[in-house]
């Protein structure tokens, strides 16, 4: 239910690309970090995926859910930062 002017929000593809930049960020860490951002990774797709179920069903627009996404995504930033600063 965008406005015409407006691009719809693909909470799918910017999952993906947090995922595949988070997954890269952990190759080269020893396993208890890689296990720790796996599991910062799992909530990550479930929050992405529970927001974009909501966008589907119409009981958030797409503004609002770009302000979500944006909320987890900076919560796994802090995580990944985290895992970084260990490693």
């Amino acid at each position: 239910m965008s406005a015409p002017n407006e691009s719809p929000f693909d909470v799918a593809a910017l999952g993906q690309q947090m995922l595949d930049a988070a997954r890269a960020s952990l190759t080269d860490r020893t396993p208890a970090l890689q296990a720790m951002g796996e599991a910062e990774l799992r909530r990550l797709a479930g929050a992405l995926a529970d927001i974009g179920a909501l966008l589907a069903k119409g009981e958030i627009d797409p503004e609002r859910a770009k302000v979500l996404a944006n909320i987890h995504q900076l919560s796994f930033r802090s995580v990944l930062r985290s895992v970084e600063g260990l490693g």
